[in-house]
């Protein structure tokens, strides 16, 4: 049996034998990168990529019909004023449905509908209610309809009819409550085809929809809903597994009513739209025609989806869509310990680079930087007529884009990778720099004639984080002692510091991952096997302690104006001088 201690800390310190894997904690590894539009590698990324654009645009060959679709994106920084994006680019149709009186160029100020991506907008009402609301709470305990269902049903089949007393409202907020996606959205009694002849048998009339099915029909009001969804079959138990649910935010939207005494409109305009800006932004066609854009087709710019309006039926613009995702990423109406906890995944999916959140589609990647480290993308997508839109939170660089379309639905993803691949590379090389001058360097203690000096030397490399080159406690060499501390003799340490997100005025808290290299040779490659992980980072951070003081505790002491002083490495107890000159 080994060491506790070896058990303990010694995952980090993992010999590899092939390529490098730095395993950074999960999140910032830098602070978010400043002044990003005027940096020369983002200016010079956003020319190229509106020279390509204009040139796909033009010559038919951007992998969607430009000729029908117009779109708006935009991607920026919290850290910047809303005027100075690092790009956006407007594209208008050249062929649109002006007889409905739209616009006939779209701006950051021209209305489209972003259908699913009011699903956020539903959460964020949720969350702002915390206390008056609970995602813990069934949801019997504020749909009454649901509640008589429950108490009616009782220990009834459960093939049969959902387990409402057992389904809460955050289980509706991360589609895990196991329902139905849709009421009559998409039910096959709207197709033109022959489908009694194709094997299916003749319906009833009680059993074909008389609302909400398509844009042929009226939206469907609070009764017309509860009586016929409550009649669908449940797809899983509560909690099982995730399936897509836009009838699980049609139900929050009621959710919300009873908490706030309000219609869902109003509540979302007086917490939300208003506190934010968003001033072109509702659950109606906007009061002038002129502020959307409408594609040609049947676009849905007309319908209205009436209580469905919590899960898709949101008009917005770019501006407006853009302080939404401002006001997350700022933690404007939310505190920021509310707002960590909600960009969170809640599920798995069968893919590896997926998961579920209240609302969210986390997509993960470790393609986006130089170090093939992972990101985690916080998108919604949406989808309503011919509107098409995606918003994307970047919570480790403080980022977002957004997108907006009306036309081929082709062109959200499109756009999309080309922005994100374009931009976040560069986005990570900008943070970079910015932590070398604002960190990097020598610190050290004052020389006394009867002491060993100590210091240690930060410089950033082609890894993540800010490495530590060397480290000199009383003229000891404390960083090539690591090995020796955690039985990984022989092999050469890289100790890297990360941000914590811990910061007062005048400091600023990080904390180091250690790992062990091979110094010659294949060397041993640790452990392997189903049940072993190389990258167990989250279990060892804190590890190593001396004097309940943790050896990867570091903070920084930043000065008026922003500039870093000194560095604090708490296990020594000593605070080491930058080296200004």
């Amino acid at each position: 049996m080994r060491p506790i201690l070896h058990t303990t800390v010694g995952f980090l310190l993992v010999c590899t034998s092939q390529a490098v894997h730095y395993c950074p904690p999960l999140g910032p590894v830098f602070d978010a990168p400043t002044a990003l539009s005027d940096d020369p590698s983002i200016r010079a990324a956003a020319f190229n990529l509106s020279a390509t654009l204009d040139h796909g645009l033009r010559n038919g060959t951007i992998g969607f019909n430009s000729s029908i679709t117009s779109f708006s994106l935009n991607l920026f920084s919290i850290h910047e004023a809303a005027d100075a994006p690092m790009f956006q680019y407007h594209h208008t149709a050249p062929l649109l449905n002006t007889s409905a009186g739209g616009t006939n160029k779209v701006d950051v100020d021209t209305v489209y509908r972003m259908g699913s991506i009011s699903k956020t907008v539903t959460v964020l009402e949720l969350l702002l209610h915390d206390g008056k609301v609970s995602f813990d709470d069934p949801v019997i305990k504020y749909v009454p309809e649901l509640a008589a269902i429950a108490a009616e049903s009782g220990t009834a089949n459960e093939i049969d009819g959902p387990s409402w007393a057992e389904i809460t409202v955050g289980a509706l907020t991360s589609h895990l409550a196991g329902i139905g996606r849709e009421f009559a959205a998409g039910d096959l009694t709207a197709s033109d085809l022959p489908l009694t002849q194709l094997g299916l048998p003749a319906l009833a009339a009680s059993d074909v929809p008389t609302c909400g099915r398509d844009g042929s029909q009226t939206g469907c009001s609070r009764q017309e809903f509860f009586q016929g969804f409550t009649k669908r079959h449940p797809v899983y138990a509560p909690f099982a597994t995730p399936v897509y649910s836009n009838a699980a935010f049609w139900i929050l939207g009621y959710v919300i009513e009873t908490v706030t005494g309000k219609p869902y409109d109003q509540a979302v305009h007086d917490d939300i739209f208003a506190p934010l800006h968003m001033n072109r932004t509702s659950l109606t066609k906007p009061q002038e025609n002129s502020w959307g854009v409408v594609p040609i087709g049947q676009s849905g710019w007309d319908y209205d989806i009436k209580g469905l309006g919590a899960a898709g039926g949101v008009f917005t613009s770019t501006n407006d869509l853009s302080n939404f995702c401002r006001g997350i990423l700022s933690s404007t109406l939310l505190s920021p310990a509310h707002t960590r906890r909600w960009l969170k995944p809640l599920a798995h999916t069968t893919s590896l680079r997926s998961s579920v959140g209240a609302s969210w589609e986390i997509i993960r990647s470790a393609s986006l930087t130089p170090d093939n480290r992972v990101i985690d993308l916080y998108t919604k997508s949406g989808d309503i007529g011919l509107y098409h839109s995606l918003m994307v939170l970047v919570p480790d660089f403080d980022i977002a884009l957004t997108i907006l379309t009306a036309g081929d639905g082709d062109a959200v993803l499109t756009l999309a990778a080309a922005v994100l691949e374009q931009f976040l590379p560069l986005v990570d090389g900008v943070a970079k720099s910015q932590t070398e001058a604002l960190y990097g360097g020598k610190y050290s203690s004052p020389r006394a004639s009867n002491s060993s000096q100590s210091s240690i030397t930060l410089k950033v490399d082609a890894g993540p984080g800010l490495p530590v080159t060397q480290w000199l406690s009383d003229g000891n060499d404390l960083l090539a002692q690591f090995s020796s501390f955690v039985g990984a003799e022989g092999n050469t340490p890289d100790m890297r510091l990360y941000p914590t997100g811990l910061i007062t005025k005048t400091e600023r808290a990080f904390r180091a991952v250690i790992r062990a290299f091979p110094t010659s040779g294949t060397g041993a490659a640790g452990e392997s096997g189903l049940l072993s992980d190389p990258c167990i980072t989250w279990f060892s951070i804190d590890g190593l302690r001396y004097g309940l003081i943790a050896v990867d505790d570091f903070v920084f002491t930043v000065a008026e104006g922003g500039k870093v002083t000194a560095v604090e490495p708490r296990v020594v107890r000593q605070t080491l001088m930058k080296d200004l000159s």
